[in-house]
């Protein structure tokens, strides 16, 4: 048995081992987050289309922390990519948050599936000062809640203004509900 007991003792042996233990650990905490908000979608009647692209992002979360994670069992020098990434987001920052923070449509885009304020289908009215937007909500994605107005126009409106402005819902049957904003 030394030949055995050699191999359990090996660098080589538990390094496999912890990133097996990684991956299945990371896999299964992906299967079980996903899991928990289509159950928690299914409760509040959220549409499947809706729950997919917080799952997605879930999963690419997850799956960038696996591989980081399996860098360092590995010890693998991550230094160098730290310096490429950090330049390229900070790149990308300045090209693309002019106004408004893409990060910050997509925490708005998990403070609205978890409030759950209106739903896809439902009638509403954004409010803006003396502008407001009607329409019904044709779509909810990780950036922009949609509105097909009453005259067919596909309006695409940032989840951060949905969550700081007024929005009226008017469901069927009810009267025009306010969710300040």
């Amino acid at each position: 048995m030394p030949a055995l007991d050699t191999m359990l003792h090996s660098q080589l042996f538990n390094q496999v081992l912890l990133s097996a233990a990684i991956l299945a650990g990371g896999t299964l905490g992906g299967f079980i987050l996903c899991y928990l908000m289509g159950s928690f979608a299914d409760r509040r009647h959220i549409k499947r289309r809706r729950t997919l692209y917080l799952q997605k992002f879930v999963r690419y979360s997850l799956g960038v922390a696996i591989v980081l994670l399996i860098c360092l069992v590995w010890g693998i020098n991550l230094s160098a990519a730290w310096v490429v990434l950090t330049s390229l987001f900070g790149i990308i920052g300045i090209a693309l948050f002019a106004q408004w923070s893409i990060l910050s449509n997509v925490t708005c885009c998990f403070i609205l599936f978890f409030s759950a304020p209106f739903k896809i289908d439902d009638f509403v009215t954004v409010k803006d000062g003396d502008n407001s937007v009607t329409g019904q909500v044709a779509d909810m994605t990780l950036f922009y809640v949609r509105l097909l107005t009453g005259e067919g126009e596909l309006v695409n409106i940032p989840n951060n203004l949905i969550v700081q402005k007024t929005v009226f819902t008017h469901r069927q049957g009810t009267t025009a509900q306010q969710n300040p904003g």
